[in-house]
C-alpha cells in the first residue's frame, strides 16, 4: 500500500496535474490584446489536445468563465488586464 497515490479534495492526484504526464503544451497562454472570449477559445483548443481545466489557476479559471459562450456575460468582449 506504500505506492498508493493520494487523491486531493479537488480530485487531482498529489504531485500530478489533471492533464497527466502525456500532456506537454503547458497552460494556455494569455496574450496582449486578448478578450475574455479569446482566452476561452484558446482554452477550448487546448482541451481538444488533452488539457484539463482543473489545471488552471483560480485567476485563470475566473477569466475562462468570463468568456464562456451562452451565459450572456458582459465581459466576453472586454480586453483582459
Amino acid at each position: 500500500m506504500a505506492n498508493q497515490k493520494k487523491i486531493l479534495p479537488d480530485g487531482s492526484v498529489e504531485g500530478e496535474t489533471f492533464s497527466g504526464k502525456g500532456y506537454t503544451h503547458g497552460y494556455p497562454p494569455k496574450k496582449s490584446g486578448d478578450t475574455y472570449r479569446d482566452w476561452y477559445n484558446r482554452c477550448q483548443e487546448y482541451k481538444e489536445n488533452g488539457f484539463h481545466l482543473g489545471d488552471l489557476s483560480w485567476d485563470d479559471w475566473d477569466s475562462y468563465c468570463l468568456g464562456f459562450y451562452g451565459n450572456e456575460e458582459y465581459r466576453q468582449h472586454e480586453l483582459m488586464n
